[in-house]
């Protein structure tokens, strides 16, 4: 198993095109994004899938994004704590989360990022993701990064109410219920409703409560 210092997270700051890695016990502040999870194209390695992230402290991480523009990282708003993008079989548990202003957690599909997919061989969705027994504690009202198209679309989607936890609603065919967010305190949920141009975004949505399969982890990476 893995276990990532992102007390360094300027320098490791996601997990990426890979498979069977365990976060836990970490305090992750003071970046753009806290903890990312993502999947990209046109990467031989692809298709993520199996992560375990649990008893970390993710808060704070507002600070603008220094990415060079034209790749994927460089589009994340400053203050996202955590993105699940493109992933199968995550599990996310048992952390304390709060002031990250965009955002405090996602759960999000590569579509959403208008991007084209020239990769045949990717799937740009996420699937199989379990969301819960997490503490959310936030001091602070929510105030998204503009400078970013992610950040203006979770402004103008949300306005002023601006969910803990959010979901694009795109869905991978099969896959029907297997986005699971539930038991997280008092945290809100949101349906973003992005296949149908946001026309019924929905809080707190039925369809997140939900259980998968717990993860059984095959060849273990070791990330140091």
């Amino acid at each position: 198993m893995s276990r990532l210092d992102l007390n360094q997270l300027v320098k490791i700051r996601e997990i990426a095109n890979t498979d069977d890695v365990e976060v836990y016990e970490n305090v992750a502040t003071g970046n753009t994004g806290g903890l990312m999870i993502f999947d990209l194209p046109d990467i031989p390695k692809k298709n993520g899938r199996r992560i375990r992230a649990y008893r970390n402290k993710v808060f704070a991480n507002n600070h603008p994004n220094f990415g060079m523009e034209g790749n994927t990282v460089a589009m994340i708003p400053a203050g996202v704590g955590f993105m699940i993008m493109a992933y199968r079989e995550v599990e996310v548990f048992d952390n304390e989360i709060g002031d990250n202003q965009t955002i405090n957690a996602c759960v999000i599909s590569y579509l959403i990022t208008g991007l084209p997919i020239n990769d045949m061989d990717y799937n740009p969705f996420s699937s199989q993701i379990s969301f819960y027994n997490n503490k959310f504690v936030n001091t602070q009202a929510p105030n998204p990064d503009l400078s970013k198209e992610m950040g203006q679309l979770i402004a103008g989607v949300f306005g002023n109410n601006i969910p803990d936890i959010a979901f694009d609603g795109f869905v991978e065919p099969g896959q029907e219920g297997s986005i699971c967010i539930k038991d997280n305190g008092d945290a809100t949920i949101a349906n973003m409703d992005a296949p149908n141009e946001f026309q019924n975004m929905r809080m707190n949505p039925m369809e997140v409560i939900c259980d998968n399969p717990p993860i059984t982890f095959q060849n273990p990476v070791q990330i140091q």
